[in-house]
């Protein structure tokens, strides 16, 4: 399990700031109330390189951030972090200290942007109107890596790719970092004078965070009720598992003029233990209508990840159940079993590998089975530049007599890609690449589509 430690205050500046949102998120337990801090200016040029030797710093507003927030809620922290902000006429300034009792063990790669959440990290939220509704995530990792997004209020993150500068290092005592971020990147109070914005300081510590997400909802124009329970143990001082709960859940959707959609009852359990490892199991059943019939359902899901060392992580997932056949309007029984498993090999070359089967039987016999792998190699030469060659493989085989659209029996085909990426800044980027797709009936003789070479630029401006 992660440790992910917080400093939550509220900050008072008298820039002609930036913002957006809160400094809270939904998940962090209760604090105490607030406090403002009033924030120097300065006139000190900060080079962004994350060495810290500025003058600036020494003077600079700063702050320890005092409490672990998961696994623990409101504990001491385990590890010693430093936050240290200032601002001029264009931007603000963020400098860290993160202090480590074993910087061998930090765990830091080269990856493209917004991919390092595996990695320590270090980091910022920015609520600019200081209204708890919507704020701005800004993470980096020991080698300057950045992640960022928008968080909203009983919304999903979004993905905001700001132009922001940072650097970071790793030291003997632990890692440092700085941030620079320009107050035009960022959405502000039109208001003359101080401002007073939402603060949080977040450092990730995962050595002592798992996310598991339910899908999209493509269903538009409906309304929902939801009853929610959940039990959990948390763990003492020594014990086998970091977390573990039990939840029940009930929804039911229907039409904004009160047609039923869907009834859905969910029981589950969940554990958290040592290297990040997670197991979950859920039992759901399921009402659904469809073309003006109503389908019973119930499925099994049972699924696993796990971080055995900081250059490697799996996952592994069955679901077995009734499903629906859409083409047809009848209920049939899928088993879909797909994992995946990734592997760092010293900080720039990453090699995954994510396969995927699934069958779908119905009453007349097998409708379909579908066998699908994904192998991509990535050399990260730096946190702009990376090269990856991509492998997919797919074979399927069908019941011919149960599709109207004159398929065959079977199909195989393999898509093969070599890309090169360049990101000038998060929202301006180079592409070059090579793609070959082969296809055919027989996986045995495939034939080649025709290869192609392309070359894409996108590219923002920021004024």
């Amino acid at each position: 399990m992660r440790t992910i430690l917080a400093a939550f205050l509220v900050i008072l500046a008298a820039a002609p700031a930036a913002g957006a949102g809160p400094a809270r998120r939904a998940a962090d337990p209760p604090v105490p109330a607030p406090t403002l801090h009033e924030i120097r200016t300065t006139t000190q040029p900060i080079r962004i390189d994350g060495v810290l030797d500025e003058g600036v710093w020494e003077t600079a507003w700063s702050k320890e951030l005092p409490v672990e927030v998961t696994p623990g809620e409101n504990t001491p922290a385990p590890v010693k972090t430093i936050v240290m902000l200032t601002y001029d006429r264009e931007a603000l300034y963020v400098g860290f200290r993160g202090y480590d009792p074993d910087p061998g063990a930090i765990r830091a790669h080269l990856t493209d942007r917004d991919s390092s959440w595996a990695d320590d990290w270090i980091g910022i939220v920015l609520d600019m109107f200081n209204d708890q509704r919507r704020n701005y995530l800004l993470l980096v990792n020991p080698l300057g890596v950045q992640m960022d997004n928008i968080e909203v209020t009983n919304v999903d993150s979004q993905e905001w790719d700001g132009i922001w500068h940072s650097a970071a290092r790793i030291t003997e005592w632990g890692w440092a970092a700085e941030f620079k971020v320009p107050f035009s990147s960022l959405s502000f109070q039109r208001a003359d004078g101080a401002q007073v914005w939402g603060f949080d300081a977040v450092r990730g510590y995962p050595r002592t965070i798992f996310r598991a997400d339910m899908g999209l909802m493509p269903q538009v124009d409906y309304r929902r009720a939801r009853s929610v329970a959940r039990y959990q143990w948390l763990p003492g001082a020594r014990t086998w598992f970091t977390n573990i709960y039990v939840f029940g859940e009930v929804t039911h959707d229907e039409t904004q003029r009160g047609s039923f959609l869907v009834r859905t009852a969910i029981a589950g359990a969940n554990y958290q233990g040592p290297l990040q490892s997670h197991i979950g199991l859920r039992l759901a059943q399921k009402r659904e209508t469809y073309r003006g019939q109503v389908f019973d359902q119930t499925t099994f899901q049972f699924h696993t990840c796990g971080r055995p060392t900081g250059a490697t992580n799996y996952s592994f997932n069955v679901s077995s159940g009734d499903r629906i056949d859409y083409a047809h309007a009848s209920l049939g029984r899928r088993l879909r079993v797909n994992g995946q498993i990734q592997q760092r090999v010293g900080r720039h070359l990453q090699m995954a590998l994510a396969p995927t089967w699934e069958r779908l039987r119905v009453d007349e016999g097998q409708l379909y089975e579908a066998l699908m792998a994904d192998v991509r190699l990535t050399w990260q030469f730096t946190s702009r530049l990376f090269a990856r060659g991509t492998v997919q493989f797919t074979d399927y085989s069908y019941d011919p007599r149960r599709y109207a659209d004159g398929r065959d029996r079977s199909f195989a085909g393999t898509f093969t890609q070599m890309l090169l990426s360049y990101k000038v800044n998060p929202r301006t980027v180079f592409f070059l690449g090579y793609t070959d797709t082969r296809e055919g009936a027989d996986p045995d003789v495939l034939v080649q589509q025709g290869p192609t070479l392309f070359a894409k630029i996108g590219y923002a401006w920021s004024f």
